[in-house]
């Protein structure tokens, strides 16, 4: 004897939390349960202040050096849309110029993927200084272009000096990028006009790579994870897409207790509660008899 339960958004309870009411107490000693289909939309971040991957310091050698927290907001990034916030944060603050005929800005530091090597580039251009020199852009020479509020008079008073990237030993955006906690490069004056810092870590730029779901009348006695229902990965599911997170073959848990309530809660791989933005998904769970099937 088998029967079909179904958890869906009006079942939310809030958190990582859905909570059904079954239409009675039932003895679920001699059932086995799994999951039928599991529909759900990726919407959690891999970078937030919950998490606390979301800063990192920037050192900027102008004429009075500055080092300044970097906080990112709250979102799902790559490497590319990392960049892309980091160059938003140059704008904003007035560390760029633009050409005044193409438009084309110019930063001085990024984040650059690099697959052959499995890693992530951390590149610096020397910044103009404010000394005629042939390893930067001299000042001088920068007739033509727009210079951001925050480089106004305040360029290098010495050649070849870069911005360096402050890895926090207080929270875990290293990770992301695949650095250790330190600074990069070493010191802000490099040879030449460029630097590349390469990651020596693997980076992880994705930290919840796996979604574990829990069951309240699921038991294993071999698992310290007693309640552990099924896990799956957003796959090729983009940020706000829908996951097709059924199982590809039947998959049994054993059931214990008497229950008049199942209890449905979403974690990460680490055993972290999972913290997603939109509640709707469908999930079937289907319970079926497998002992003392001669009491029916």
């Amino acid at each position: 004897m088998s029967f079909a339960v179904e958890i869906s958004s009006t079942d939310y309870t809030g958190g990582n939390t859905f909570q059904v009411d079954l239409p009675g107490n039932f003895d679920l000693n001699d059932y086995d349960v799994s999951v039928g289909s599991l529909y759900i939309y990726y919407s959690w971040f891999n970078i937030s202040a919950a998490i606390g991957n979301n800063t990192y310091q920037l050192t900027i050698p102008i004429a009075t050096p500055v080092t300044i927290t970097i906080t990112i907001p709250d979102g799902a990034y790559n490497i590319d849309t990392l960049n892309s916030a980091l160059q938003y944060w140059f704008l904003q603050n007035g560390y760029y110029i633009q050409n005044t005929t193409t438009l084309v800005y110019t930063y001085y530091a990024a984040f650059v993927l690099n697959p052959p090597a499995y890693s992530v580039n951390f590149i610096t251009t020397a910044l103009p200084s404010s000394i005629n020199n042939s390893n930067a852009l001299a000042v001088p020479s920068l007739t033509g272009y727009t210079v951001g509020s925050a480089f106004n008079n305040q360029w290098p008073t010495t050649a070849n000096q870069s911005i360096q990237l402050t890895i926090l030993s207080t929270g875990t955006f290293g990770s992301i990028i695949g650095f250790a906690a330190g600074t990069y490069p070493s010191s802000s004056t490099i040879s030449g006009t460029t630097s590349t810092v390469a990651s020596t870590l693997i980076p992880n730029v994705n930290p919840i790579y796996s979604v574990q779901c829990r069951l309240n009348c699921v038991f294993n006695k071999f698992s310290s994870n007693s309640q552990f229902l099924h896990s799956f990965t957003n796959g090729d599911a983009a940020i706000g897409q829908l996951i097709d997170a059924s199982p590809k073959y039947y998959r049994a848990r054993r059931c214990s207790g008497n229950m008049n309530t199942l209890i449905l809660t979403l974690f990460d791989q680490n055993g972290n509660p999972l913290k997603f933005l939109d509640p709707n998904m469908q999930m079937v769970l289907d319970f079926l008899k497998t002992r003392n099937l001669d009491k029916y």
